[in-house]
């Protein structure tokens, strides 16, 4: 990993952490690169109702 936020490893004319970030989005997940004032690239943030035993439950039976 690198912390060059302009990287582009796979050379397809895009940053590497902003494809990832495109990609969490769509996932519904939040973005620390898009936050006003201090942006934090690195940070993503799933925002939910459900309480960590159901998260837990709900990923074994995912499995």
């Amino acid at each position: 990993m690198t912390w060059n936020t302009e990287y582009d490893g796979n050379e397809n004319g895009k940053s590497d952490w902003k494809e990832t970030a495109e990609i969490a989005k769509e996932l519904g997940f939040e973005w620390g690169g898009d936050w006003p004032g201090l942006r934090d690239y690195s940070h993503l943030q799933l925002d939910t109702d459900l309480s960590m035993h159901e998260l837990q439950r709900k990923t074994n039976e995912l499995k």
